[in-house]
């Protein structure tokens, strides 16, 4: 839905809303620069450092003040455990309860993200594309390790080229190619995209 009101602005409005957005990301500014390196601080990068310590303290702050009788802050983070273990890591099974700590961590990071940018004056971080690019290519490192060390690097690149190809010398490396761009360049690509063009 998102990436169809994207497709429905002009190319004119959304130039010009990309360059505010980078624009007012500059406010705030506290230049830092290792040689030739910038690494300044800006509104994106506050509002980044707030977002995870909110993130922080619902997470790992929550679980360790667990009580017989929950008030209001423990039930928030029970249920948001519940909806990880159910929503994010259950549609894995039992093997992907191993990721619930990064899936749901994720998933309220980019929640807190996306709330902070409602309050008036504020940064939506993650209405800039090197951030949820960013993301997007951490998960893909992750997604890619896991499957060959499971797997092995043999045969998790084999499983790039479906089995009973026909005109194998043509097919193979044409069914390589392809999976392995839409694997490390259209999915990263795709995922970044969908989380900007949200914001």
């Amino acid at each position: 839905m998102s990436m169809l009101a994207l497709a429905q602005v002009s190319q004119e409005e959304l130039q010009k809303e990309i360059l505010h957005t980078w624009e007012s990301a500059r406010e705030w500014d506290i230049p830092i620069h290792i040689g030739p390196v910038d690494i300044s601080i800006n509104k994106a990068v506050w509002f980044l450092f707030i977002g995870a310590a909110v993130t922080f303290l619902i997470l790992f702050i929550g679980s360790r003040l667990l009580k017989d009788r929950p008030g209001a802050y423990q039930v928030i983070v029970e249920e948001l455990y519940g909806f990880g273990r159910k929503q994010l890591a259950g549609q894995m099974g039992e093997e992907g309860m191993k990721f619930l700590p990064y899936t749901l961590s994720l998933f309220v990071f980019i929640l807190v993200l996306n709330l902070i940018g409602l309050i008036p004056g504020s940064y939506p971080v993650t209405s800039n594309i090197s951030f949820t690019l960013g993301l997007a290519i951490f998960t893909l490192l992750i997604y890619n390790f896991v499957g060959i060390r499971r797997n092995g690097l043999g045969t998790y690149l084999k499983s790039f080229v479906p089995p009973g190809m026909p005109a194998k010398p043509i097919m193979v490396p044409f069914m390589f190619f392809i999976e392995a761009l839409q694997q490390f360049v259209t999915q990263p690509l795709t995922l970044g995209m969908r989380l900007y063009a949200n914001i």
